[in-house]
């Protein structure tokens, strides 16, 4: 099966590194795997993404988009889409996130080359980035008009939910990660990340990945680290593995409101960051909105105890797994839950070992398996009937 990825970039983020592992682990089956990015390469770690794509045999290409020009070109962009199309002659072409959806649809309907087109919602509910009218505006012709009758996929239960009343063809396929495996040496190299931070040894080190937008609540989450720590009359330090976003100001607001300058540590977007999940002590998300989010099915499987906003998505994942602590996303309710978490004696080992049969079905093995299985339907049915659609049940 011939099957092109289409996504704004690969700068890091869960969609970006959901797809990068679905191509890997197709591409090692023996599927003819490619990407096409809307985005020029802009940053250090694409081009290291890229170029570990491209020794893996998942070809990447670029239609060389401008992230900052503030006018996207949608005919010339599905214009130079097109032009993949026919060169990658592809079976099925899946797009991620929402102007790759809007790009992918165009360039479908004026292609000669009509490949299946796939979406998958990674988010609950899937929010344009743009001014309010915008967003109605391009939501209305993109979505609910070129995309009415595109299959889905949703990342979650929850992002089913938020598009209940739709009855095209669908399939929920939770999110899966590459389980992490603990780096040798790991206490030595935990020692010398806390020196390198100026972390005190006896200090509670809290962690979190993803880019630092104003849905992920960071300003939140910094004034409860700072409130966990007069809890447990112990320094609690809070480590960002992500890159600066639409959140920044609130964050640095509340580190400045706060006093804990010297116990939050944002670190940028890193390649290293499942191993630097190892490092640290317990894991915190006070997100206010998420589809299924990787970074903490990593934490999972890494053997953090979790402590979560008691959104839909973070309920759904963590229903009955160990090691789990859900509050509402506000200081005084998180501090409580790290500080529990901090006093609970599971050991990463232990929890390991616990939240193995909860988590099998969110390997990257068992998620792309389903993927290819819903891609082989809904081929199958293009087969057999172009006219016919019913939805396929999850």
């Amino acid at each position: 099966m011939k099957i092109m990825h289409v996504i704004n970039n690969l700068r890091g983020g869960g969609a970006q590194n959901l797809v990068v592992s679905l191509a890997r682990y197709h591409a090692g089956l023996g599927q003819s795997v490619a990407i096409t990015i809307v985005d020029r390469p802009t940053t250090e770690y694409e081009r290291a993404t890229i170029d570990q794509l491209d020794a893996d045999g998942v070809s990447v290409s670029s239609l060389g988009y401008i992230p900052r020009d503030r006018r996207p070109r949608w005919l010339q962009l599905a214009s130079y889409l097109e032009a993949e199309f026919e060169k990658r002659q592809p079976d099925l072409v899946h797009s991620h996130l929402e102007m790759s959806h809007a790009v992918t649809a165009l360039a479908r309907r004026r292609a000669t080359v009509k490949p299946l087109h796939v979406t998958t919602i990674h988010n609950a509910p899937e929010i344009w980035g743009m001014t309010l009218c915008k967003r109605i505006a391009m939501r209305a012709l993109f979505w609910n008009v070129l995309n009415r009758s595109t299959p889905r996929i949703y990342c979650s239960k929850a992002a089913r939910l938020c598009e209940a009343s739709w009855d095209g063809q669908w399939r929920v396929i939770p999110n899966g990660v590459v389980p992490g495996v603990a780096p040798a040496g790991l206490e030595a190299k935990r020692a010398a990340f806390r020196q390198q931070f100026g972390i005190p040894a006896d200090a509670l080190v809290v962690i979190t990945v993803g880019t630092v937008r104003e849905e992920k609540n960071h300003a939140t989450a910094v004034r409860a680290i700072a409130a966990a720590g007069q809890k447990l009359w112990r320094p609690v330090h809070y480590v960002i593995c992500g890159q600066e976003g639409s959140g920044t100001p609130a964050l640095f607001e509340a580190v400045k409101d706060t006093g804990i300058s010297n116990r939050v540590h944002l670190l940028g977007l890193r390649k290293d960051a499942r191993e630097i999940l190892h490092y640290a002590d317990c894991y915190l998300s006070a997100s206010l909105r998420e589809g299924l989010p990787l970074a903490i099915l990593e934490a999972m499987f890494t053997g953090l105890p979790c402590v979560l906003s008691n959104i839909q998505p973070h309920c759904d994942v963590v229903s009955g797994v160990a090691g789990c602590f859900l509050a509402e996303p506000a200081p005084v309710g998180l501090a409580d839950a790290l500080a529990a978490a901090a006093l609970s004696q599971d050991r990463p080992q232990q929890l390991r070992a616990l939240r193995e049969p909860q988590l099998a079905s969110h390997t990257i093995s068992h998620c792309a398996d389903l993927y290819m299985q819903f891609y082989q339907d809904l081929l199958e049915k293009k087969g057999n009937s172009k006219h016919e659609r019913k939805p396929i049940s999850p």
